[in-house]
């Protein structure tokens, strides 16, 4: 990080109450729920927003919801816990209680966005539901042992689709970006953050942002890089880290260093680990 003695008597580009780095599903939610909080947000992406979800088959995973009631299934927090614990977790019991508490309220706030969930069904045993549906079987609540234990329900909500796309990921980020923007959320695409700006005490006061220049090429350039690389098609890792490899050394001699500083707090929620072949490996 780069160290500073006051925030208050440094020069700064742009400022925020909140930044959020990398403007995923994790970073779009963060940034509508800061703004909830009335405070002044800033959602940076080194491209232009979507991320892993935008290309996920838009699925939430939830027990106890209106739409499994639709579908003439009984469900709870509790049951959904017991399965996953019996099919197996790394988390702790405190943190796997409250996904599974929350999870029906966490799918009536993303509805309040504008995602659309229903209780129509996919009765089969299947890794994505058919189009038309929106309710299935994603795990294996309906295989033993677990069946024989834990009462079967369908827990995967499928986003529905509005522009006819297989996967519908893309309408998820797509619709909840369009709410982040409505209520308020500011954006900086084509910037990747470099460093996190700390003060004396240790404490997140900024990032140093290389943004790209729109009027330049450098952008357009940066946009075309990075249509190359897709890490979703099978086997396709060592051609998207070359891909990324362009883009890298793109980004090192192209932008501006610009500094952002974050009254209230950075959130960082870049993901990209498919993007790390090291890690992957």
């Amino acid at each position: 990080p780069i160290e500073i003695n006051d925030p208050e008597t440094e020069t700064w580009d742009d400022s925020a109450d909140v930044v959020v780095v990398g403007l995923g599903g994790a970073g779009v939610c963060a940034a509508l729920q800061a703004r909830e909080s009335g405070v002044d947000v800033l959602a940076i992406d080194r491209f232009e927003g979507g991320g892993a979800t935008a290309l996920s088959g838009g699925i939430i995973y939830a027990g106890g919801t209106r739409y499994q009631k639709q579908a003439g299934f009984t469900d709870s927090a509790e049951e959904m816990f017991r399965y996953l614990k019996a099919e197996g977790t790394l988390l702790s019991d405190t943190t796997l209680r409250q996904f599974c508490v929350e999870s029906a309220a966490t799918l009536d706030w993303l509805s309040g966005y504008g995602l659309g969930f229903d209780g129509t069904l996919d009765p089969s045993k299947t890794t994505y539901p058919l189009p038309g549906t929106s309710l299935y079987f994603s795990g294996n609540e309906r295989v033993e042992p677990y069946a024989d234990a834990i009462t079967p329900a369908p827990r995967g909500h499928r986003t529905s689709d509005r522009n006819g796309e297989v996967f519908t990921g893309s309408t998820f980020f797509a619709t909840l970006r369009e709410a982040a923007l409505a209520n308020g959320v500011r954006t900086l695409y084509h910037a990747p953050v470099r460093r996190l700006i700390i003060d004396r005490s240790g404490a997140v006061v900024g990032v140093e942002v290389n943004r790209l220049d729109e009027k330049n090429g450098e952008v357009e350039r940066h946009r075309s890089l990075h249509k190359k690389f897709k890490p979703m098609i099978p086997f396709g890792q060592a051609r998207a880290e070359k891909a990324l490899q362009a883009v890298r050394a793109f980004e090192a001699v192209s932008g501006n260093t610009v500094r952002i500083r974050a009254k209230g707090g950075v959130i960082l929620a870049a993901g990209g680990v498919v993007h790390n072949q090291k890690m992957m490996d």
